[in-house]
């Protein structure tokens, strides 16, 4: 179960049951993530859906006073200590997973493009759904 700085329980089950998940690992000092932000929030869709967790990045106040001004409307996982990415290998920022049905299906660390997550999510999509 995971739970969002807003109060939501979520799971990844859940999530992806019926269309893909992004889960987007950032930080609040990572350039790149800034800058990535836009593109996964035009993913997030009826046929996408996009999961973000703050590693390492402070405490809840202080993920929305970053976030203030973003108009992020992603649900956010506050990974304080970084145990999540620990306990799914992920040693750096940005790093993108794909989850399918529970289960993640794909991986990408650093800088991507629209073209190469929508590739991705094609190849999830035809193998996994």
């Amino acid at each position: 179960m995971l739970h969002t700085i807003d109060g939501q329980n979520l799971t990844l089950a859940e999530l992806s049951e019926k269309t893909p998940l992004l889960v987007w690992f950032w930080d609040r000092w990572c350039g790149t993530c800034h800058d990535t932000l836009p593109l996964l929030m035009n993913l997030n869709d009826k046929r996408t859906r996009v999961l973000t967790i703050a590693n390492r990045s402070g405490g809840d106040i202080n993920i929305v006073r970053y976030l203030n001004g973003q108009h992020l409307t992603l649900p956010v996982v506050n990974d304080r200590n970084g145990e999540l990415a620990a306990s799914w290998g992920v040693t750096t920022t940005p790093t993108l997973l794909i989850v399918a049905k529970g289960e993640v299906v794909g991986t990408t660390s650093g800088w991507t493009s629209s073209v190469g997550i929508g590739l991705r999510l094609w190849w999830v999509r035809k193998w996994h759904y």
